[in-house]
């Protein structure tokens, strides 16, 4: 039996790509495909929500998908301490809920992941700074992502 998923921020670049790798998996079926004002009952049923919305909507998504039961895939970026620290006490207080938090999907951040471990080995100091189109929403992704630097010291 597939794994039933339903995307919020289905409209997006993200969101657009991401309704394609599912429709695309044998094992999965796109049940919903949600923008970021339609109404979360759409997606009941699903076993799997993945919210690439904005910030300002995301927490309410994972709040309504874990009530339904449904696990969570959040690709938003912009969870504050604070945002993580209140789901962590939702989350204990539902022990069967599931999410999984991403703030950054892109290709550009898993390369800035890696050559910065890479090149911190050779330097005293560097800066990776991420960049995105003039449309983009919610730039810099990844809120604490947005600026790597590292030194062999540790983390600066």
């Amino acid at each position: 039996m597939p794994t039933r998923v339903a995307v919020v921020g289905a409209t997006g670049r993200l969101g657009t790509q991401v309704c394609q790798v599912i429709e695309s998996m044998p094992d999965m079926e796109l049940v919903a495909s949600l923008d970021s004002h339609s109404d979360l009952h759409d997606m009941l049923g699903a076993d799997l929500c993945v919210d690439v919305t904005l910030p300002g909507v995301s927490s309410q998504v994972v709040e309504f998908a874990i009530a339904q039961g449904i696990k969570v895939l959040v690709g938003t970026s912009g969870w504050s301490a604070d945002r993580l620290a209140a789901l962590e006490k939702t989350l204990a207080a539902t022990p069967a809920a599931s999410v999984y938090i991403v703030p950054n999907f892109s290709l550009g951040a898993t390369l800035q992941m890696m050559i910065s471990k890479t090149v911190a080995e050779h330097w005293e100091s560097i800066e990776i700074v991420e960049t995105h189109h003039a449309g983009k929403a919610d730039s810099p992704s990844g809120h604490c992502c947005s600026h790597g630097r590292r030194n062999r010291r540790g983390p600066a």
